[in-house]
């Protein structure tokens, strides 16, 4: 009994004297397999969640305070055009609707005619692109609309100009300006809006989009930028070059609101018909969507 008592000791000596195993601080245990798991948040789904957007194109109108409040809005600040309207009898709105390879061909061909041949992005679908829609052959282009529209196809010079010629109350796209917009922050989480006006308050300055959906017969918000209409033309005692972006964020900088209500935010609906938006940048303040869901948008400026 001695004996077993003396060896228990020893044991207890030799384990008491073997240096202890270091663990990193805030290191966890495994959880046991009972227990329950934490769960992992859904993927973000881009195209369920502007499926469940409302379009509001009848939204209210935003008041401009009197301290800076210009001329009336009175006139429309957006319309809709179809590209089986603009291009009748070529097929062209089926075609683009249908077919994400179209869509694609489309825009490579556009970018080998229209952005510089030294610009690093040229070819680089991932990353926006910009050149000019006016003047000059478009080669590719033509052979892109030709290869799925056959002969009955618009020439890629009469593309882009029907396109960047489109008037709103008499007034169309006056730089010549074209850039291709990939992405926004939209694409993978929902985002902040960031409102402003691309011209400052231009009232010559019109744009025209022609959406790409990130999807097939695509119908839904997403594809368009968001746009708030202005109860009348904002002007200010700044020094502003009609060239540069006016920023709205905060809106308290021109408007009575510290954000632009949910009441007043247009998120245009994409569709078959509704291909192209063409809109006023003077009559309202515009940011890109809070969700995205399309491959690019063409602006005409």
């Amino acid at each position: 009994m001695a004996a077993r008592a003396t060896f228990v000791l020893a044991c207890a000596a030799a384990l008491s004297a073997r240096p202890r195993r270091k663990t990193k601080v805030g290191s966890r245990r495994p959880t046991p397999s009972g227990a329950p798991q934490q769960k992992k948040p859904p993927p973000f789904d881009a195209a369920m969640l502007c499926q469940a957007q409302t379009a509001n194109e009848a939204a209210e109108s935003l008041l401009v305070p009197e301290r800076c409040r210009g001329a009336p809005c009175e006139k429309t600040w957006y319309e809709f055009i179809a590209l089986d309207d603009l291009f009748a009898g070529s097929g062209i709105g089926e075609a683009f609707d249908e077919s994400a390879a179209f869509r694609e061909a489309l825009r490579r061909a556009a970018r080998d005619d229209r952005v510089a041949e030294d610009s690093p992005v040229r070819f680089d679908l991932a990353a926006s692109a910009q050149g000019s829609w006016r003047g000059g052959a478009s080669p590719a282009l033509s052979a892109a609309l030709r290869d799925v529209l056959g002969a009955g196809a618009p020439s890629g010079e009469a593309f882009l100009e029907a396109i960047g010629g489109l008037e709103l109350d008499g007034v169309a796209p006056a730089t010549g300006h074209f850039i291709e917009i990939v992405g926004g922050p939209g694409a993978t989480k929902v985002a902040r809006h960031a409102w402003h006006q691309d011209r400052a308050g231009d009232e010559r300055a019109v744009t025209a989009m022609l959406g790409f959906p990130a999807s097939d017969r695509y119908e839904g918000c997403g594809v368009f930028s968001h746009v708030a209409a202005l109860s009348h033309l904002v002007v200010t005692d700044e020094e502003e070059n009609i060239s540069s972006p006016r920023e709205f964020y905060p809106a308290a900088r021109y408007l009575d609101v510290d954000d632009v209500p949910e009441a007043s935010i247009v998120r245009p609906s994409y569709g078959r018909g509704r291909e192209i938006l063409l809109y006023s940048d003077a009559r309202n303040i515009h940011t890109s969507p809070d969700i995205v869901h399309r491959d690019c948008l063409w602006r005409f400026m």
